[in-house]
């Protein structure tokens, strides 16, 4: 288990991806590459639209590997005022296609086993299937 807190400032993603370099280390295999690119979206939401760079409020990453069920469990939680998950459901529409933004909700759901959000605070959850070396 480990817990990090992030400033939301402009050393942010230096200082996530100094800790994700560090959490690949935890000793267990799984498919990084498909977390790495799942919590990457959760984290740039908590900065950009939880946050919204504001130096005075933190992101807080959550991990926890369950080896009896081996899993490895992921919570972003953020100080913002969060979303509402119908205003971002329709990335998939013809007129979304070519917006830069707006799949991060799919990614994640895409590549987590198991994807929710919680409020107050907001917080996205996110749970991978492992395997032991």
């Amino acid at each position: 288990m480990g817990t990090i807190q992030i400033s939301s400032d402009s050393f942010a993603y230096k200082n996530y991806q100094n800790w994700i370099t560090k959490t690949k280390n935890i000793g267990i295999n799984f498919n990084w590459n498909e977390i790495e690119i799942a919590l990457n979206e959760a984290f740039t939401n908590a900065l950009i639209h939880g946050n919204k760079f504001d130096s005075t409020k933190k992101i807080e990453i959550n991990y926890h590997y369950l080896h009896i069920i081996n899993e490895i469990q992921f919570s972003i939680i953020d100080e913002g005022e969060g979303f509402k998950l119908k205003e971002t459901s329709n990335f998939l529409m013809d007129k979304n296609l070519i917006n830069e933004g707006g799949r991060g909700i799919l990614l994640m759901k895409k590549l987590s086993k198991k994807f929710h959000y919680s409020t107050n605070p907001f917080t996205a959850h996110l749970t991978f299937t492992c395997s032991r070396n």
